[in-house]
């Protein structure tokens, strides 16, 4: 995953420091420091990982859910 440096300072990251969120949580690290220095933009594999990870834990909580209401729309028909 790519991420563009939006802090004020614009100082260019030194490689496997850590990435955080504006709410300050840890969300991986520097892989690849790449463009010119006026718009540096950093890569990182483990950011683009724990992502998808996040996104197919939503999916399968989604799933969960959906079976759940599915189950109890049973129970009431049976009524």
């Amino acid at each position: 995953m790519v991420c563009n440096i939006t802090h004020v300072d614009k100082k260019v990251p030194y490689f496997n420091a850590p990435i955080y969120l504006k709410n300050i949580q840890k969300i991986g690290k520097v892989d690849e420091v790449f463009g010119p220095i006026t718009a540096v933009k950093v890569r990182s594999e483990e950011l683009g990982v724990k992502s998808e990870e996040r996104r197919e834990k939503r999916r399968e909580e989604k799933r969960r859910e959906e079976k759940r209401r599915e189950e109890k729309g049973e129970k009431e028909r049976r009524r």
